[in-house]
C-alpha cells in the first residue's frame, strides 16, 4: 500500500504539469517494451562480478519516445532521469543526494539540444551513475597464485619489522608463523587491489532492485540557463554544500519558467535471481591451512578456474576462526539425529560423565570445496558439515557460501532447506543455521554514512570494545536460527523454559556497531517496537554493544520441509524480517526502523551458512556446545536460489 501512494504521489506532481501549458504531450522511457505499466526485466547477471549490473542488458537500450508541441521548431533541450522508488530517501530528505538516480552514462552531457516535435533517444541504467570519483579502482584484479604468496613471503622476511609484527600476531591469534604470515600478505594484496585508481569500476555501485521511474526535462534557451550545473551534470556537486544534489528533489522542489517536466506513465521493475547455475568459486587462499589445495570435483561448477572466478555468483564462505576462544568438548561422537542415541538424560549426565575434556574450537575445512556440491541439474547448491569418524580427528566444521555481488538495500529472499536443530530427543545439534547479509569490502568505497556524535565502536574480536570511530566498513543483518531461549533474564526462563518444548529461537539481529544517534537508541532491558498489530522485543546489552537484536520462537519443524523461504527486506529507513513456505504468504518476524538503529547504506553481500557457535553467545545459557557430541553424521543444507527485488 505504501509503494502505491508513493507511485501516486509521482503520478500527480510529474504527470500533471505544474504549469498548464506542458508542451511535452507524451513520454515513453521504455518504448521497446510493449507492457502498458510495468516492465519487468530480470537483471542479467553475466560479467557481473567485476564489471557490475547494466539494466537491460550491456548490448540492449531502453528506447525513449516523447512528443513535444514544438510548432515553430524552435531550439529546445532535454535531459532523462531515472531513479530508483523501491528504495529511497524521500526527495525531502538531506539523505536523498544518497539515492540511486541517474542519467545519461556519460554525465558530462547535459541537456541535449533538438529542435522538433519528437524525441527518440536510448539509454541504459548502470553502476555509479554519477561517476563518482571514490568507487574508481585499479583494474579488474586476477587470481592470486602461489607465486604472489611465495613473494610476499620474501618481501615480510626481508623486513625485519613487518616480519616482527606478524611474529606476535600469530602468537596472539595461537595461529603458526606461515599462516599469519599468508593471511597478512593477502590482506596487503587485497587491500592494494581496493585502493582508488583510474577505471570506473561500476560494480561497487550497482544498480538496486526494485521499482525505477523516469522523468524527462524539456527546457527552452532562457531555462536551461536557470538549471544549476549540478543538475544537468549530476557528477557535480552543489558548490554552496559541497554535497550532490537529488535532480528529482530539485525539480520537486523548483518550478522555473521555460522548464517542463513529465513522468513516464512505464515504470521499470527489476529484480536478481542468483542460483547454482554459473557455480561456485572457491578461493583456496581464503583458507591458508589448507596449503592452497582446493578439492577436486569431478564436477566443473566448483572450483577455482578462471572462468568460475569471473564468473560464478557464490563463492565458499570461510568464517574467521578465534583460536583464543575454545571449547571445552565431551570426547564423544554420536550420530544425534536418531532417536535414542543421545538424549537430554545423555546430555544432563555428560557434564560428570566426561571429566577429561577437549580444547577445542569451530573450525574451517582443510580441503577447500569439498563440503559443496552442486547435482547435475544445478537445481541447488548442497553445502554439509561432514561426518566425523575418529575421536582424534574430529572436528565441529563449519561451512557456508555467500554471493560475489553486492547490493545496497533490497528485499533478500533465500530459498532455503535447513538441517534440523533439534532433535527428536529435543537436544540441540549444536548448529546455528543462518541467512545474513554483511558488507561487500573493507575499503574506503564502502564506508558506512557517518555517525554524527559518539561514532561507531569499532569491530574487533573483542566482545568488550568501547573505542569508536565516526565511520566503518562494518555491516550487517542477520536471520540466525538456534536451540536457547526466547528470553534474556533467567527469571522469565524459569517460568517458560525451552527445555523439550519442540521449538527453536529465531533471531533477529542489526549491526549498528552501537551509534547513538537513533532518537530511541536504547540499551540494558527491552524496548518495545510495533509493526502492523506485532510486537517486537528489542535488546542490546550496553551502550557499547555493537546489534540490537529480537528473539522469537518457532516450531522445529519447519526444518523437515523440502525448503523454506528466508526473507530480509532492508530498506534505507527500516528493516522486516520474514519466513514462511510460501513466498507470497510471509510471517514477519523481526522489525527495526531507524528510531531505533542506524540504518547501514553501505553495498552488502548475502551469505548462508551452518555453523558451531559458542553458546555462550546466545546468553542465557541453555545448552552448552561442548556437550554436544561430534557428529557421526554429515549435516546437509540446500540453497536453490537467492532473490534480491
Amino acid at each position: 500500500m505504501r509503494l502505491v501512494l508513493t507511485l501516486l504521489s509521482f503520478v500527480l506532481l510529474f504527470s500533471s504539469c505544474k504549469k498548464e501549458n506542458n508542451i511535452i504531450v507524451s513520454f515513453d522511457a521504455l518504448s521497446n517494451y510493449s507492457q502498458k505499466d510495468t516492465v519487468r526485466v530480470d537483471m542479467s547477471l553475466n560479467n557481473a562480478v567485476f564489471e557490475g549490473i547494466i539494466l537491460p542488458t550491456s548490448a540492449e537500450y531502453f528506447i525513449i519516445n516523447a512528443k513535444i508541441e514544438n510548432p515553430s521548431n524552435k531550439q529546445l533541450f532535454y535531459k532523462i532521469y531515472y531513479q530508483n522508488e523501491s528504495y529511497k530517501f524521500h526527495e525531502d530528505r538531506i539523505e536523498a543526494s544518497e539515492n540511486f538516480y541517474g542519467s545519461w552514462q556519460e554525465t558530462q552531457i547535459g541537456f541535449k539540444p533538438f529542435s522538433g516535435e519528437q524525441i527518440i533517444d536510448s539509454f541504459q541504467i548502470v553502476g555509479n551513475p554519477r561517476n563518482e570519483v571514490k568507487y574508481f579502482g585499479k583494474k579488474i584484479p586476477r587470481q592470486l597464485t602461489k607465486e604472489d604468496i611465495e613473494e610476499g613471503i620474501k618481501l615480510v622476511e626481508a623486513n625485519p619489522e613487518w616480519y616482527g609484527s606478524i611474529k606476535q600476531k600469530a602468537k596472539e591469534n595461537k595461529v603458526s608463523l606461515k599462516e599469519q604470515m599468508i593471511l597478512d600478505i593477502i590482506w596487503v594484496i587485497n587491500h592494494e587491489n581496493s585502493k582508488q585508481g583510474e577505471i570506473n569500476r561500476r560494480e561497487r555501485r550497482n544498480p538496486r532492485t526494485g521499482i525505477y521511474e523516469f522523468l524527462l526535462v524539456v527546457a527552452d534557451e532562457n531555462g536551461l540557463k536557470q538549471i544549476p550545473e549540478q543538475i544537468k551534470n549530476i557528477s557535480k556537486q552543489n558548490p554552496e554544500t559541497n554535497e550532490f544534489e537529488n535532480p528529482f528533489s530539485f525539480f520537486k522542489n523548483n518550478d522555473i519558467e521555460g522548464v517542463y517536466v513529465l513522468r513516464s506513465q512505464k515504470v521499470l521493475k527489476t529484480r536478481a535471481v542468483l542460483n547454482a547455475e554459473k557455480g561456485v568459486y572457491v578461493n583456496p587462499y581464503a583458507c591458508p591451512s589448507s596449503d592452497f589445495k582446493v578439492y577436486s570435483h569431478d564436477n566443473s561448477l566448483i572450483g577455482n578456474t578462471d572462468s568460475l572466478y569471473y564468473s560464478a555468483l557464490f563463492e565458499q564462505y570461510f568464517h574467521d576462526i578465534n583460536k583464543n576462544k575454545t571449547i571445552s568438548q565431551i570426547p564423544l561422537i554420536a550420530d544425534i539425529l536418531s532417536k535414542g542415541e543421545y538424549t537430554l538424560t545423555d546430555y544432563n549426565q555428560a557434564k560428570e560423565k566426561y571429566k577429561n575434556r577437549l580444547k577445542t574450537y569451530p573450525s574451517n575445512t582443510t580441503k577447500p570445496g569439498k563440503n559443496i556440491y552442486i547435482p547435475q541439474d544445478r537445481s541447488y547448491i548442497g553445502i554439509s558439515n561432514p561426518a566425523n569418524t575418529d575421536i582424534v580427528n574430529a572436528k565441529k566444521e563449519n561451512v557456508g557460501i555467500k554471493s560475489r555481488i553486492g547490493f545496497s538495500y533490497g528485499k533478500y529472499r533465500g530459498k532455503i532447506k535447513f538441517p534440523t536443530l533439534v532433535t527428536s530427543d529435543e537436544v540441540w545439534t549444536g548448529l546455528t543455521n543462518a541467512f545474513w547479509l554483511a558488507y561487500q569490502s573493507e575499503a574506503d568505497w564502502n564506508k558506512r554514512r557517518t555517525c554524527e556524535g559518539k561514532g561507531y565502536v569499532k569491530h574487533s574480536k573483542n566482545d568488550n570494545e568501547s573505542e569508536r570511530e565516526q565511520t566503518t566498513h562494518y555491516s550487517e543483518i542477520d536471520i540466525e536460527m538456534i536451540k536457547t531461549s526466547k528470553y534474556w533474564v533467567e527469571e522469565e526462563i524459569k517460568k517458560d523454559s525451552p527445555i523439550g518444548n519442540g521449538k527453536f529461537v529465531l533471531a533477529c539481529t542489526n549491526w549498528d556497531m552501537a551509534c547513538p544517534q537513533p532518537l530511541h537508541f536504547h540499551t540494558g532491558g527491552i524496548q518495545k517496537i510495533d509493526y502492523k498489530g506485532n510486537t517486537f522485543h528489542l535488546h542490546r546489552w550496553t551502550e557499547n554493544y555493537r546489534a540490537l537484536t529480537s528473539r522469537i520462537e518457532l516450531n522445529k519443524n519447519i526444518f523437515d520441509e523440502d525448503f523454506y523461504y528466508f526473507e530480509i527486506e532492508w530498506k534505507p529507513t527500516e528493516i522486516i524480517w520474514r519466513v514462511g513456505r510460501d513466498e507470497n504468504n510471509m510471517q514477519v518476524v523481526g522489525y527495526m526502523n531507524e528510531s531505533v538503529t542506524l540504518i547501514p547504506n553501505n553495498q552488502m553481500t548475502a551469505i548462508v551458512t551452518q555453523e558451531f557457535h559458542y553458546s555462550d553467545w546466545w546468553l542465557p545459557e541453555i545448552f552448552e556446545q561442548g556437550l554436544i557430541p561430534f557428529n557421526e553424521k554429515a549435516f546437509e543444507g540446500k540453497v536453490f536460489e537467492i532473490v534480491i527485488e
